[in-house]
């Protein structure tokens, strides 16, 4: 995302994400599943959203 909207001459303000990771219960410990959530300012407008989805 940083890299596209440096090239599109964009500042799309501070982004952060939180990911958490699910481990198995049983046998040789492995990750299980993994969840990421991304926070971006309000302020993005759906064009540069629709953007970065592709």
């Amino acid at each position: 995302m940083g890299i596209a909207a440096k090239r599109e001459g964009w500042d799309i303000g501070e982004i952060t994400a939180e990911v958490n990771k699910k481990m198995t219960l049983k046998g040789p410990r492995a990750i299980d599943s993994i969840s990421i959530q991304l926070f971006m300012p309000i302020d993005l407008s759906i064009e540069r959203l629709k953007f970065f989805r592709n």
